[in-house]
């Protein structure tokens, strides 16, 4: 609706409140492939995730198959 090209999301919740990072990458994910399945023109060309660790970062990295 926006028309927006990016937006970030942070992994919040898996530091001090300790949700599982796993847990938290693989719901990410099935999110993200869910939105883009079922919005084929948006207009979304980045979806960047924003942690402030590298173990974190690691796990998003290796579950949803990207660089960090």
């Amino acid at each position: 609706e926006l028309g927006i090209e990016s937006i970030s999301i942070s992994a919040i919740s898996t530091g001090i409140f300790g949700f599982p990072k796993r847990k938290a990458a693989e719901i990410f994910g099935k999110a993200i492939k869910d939105f883009i399945d079922e919005n084929s023109h948006t207009s979304l060309k980045l979806i960047r995730i924003c942690t402030i660790d590298s173990e974190t970062a690691k796990i998003f990295a290796e579950n949803l198959k990207i660089s960090n």
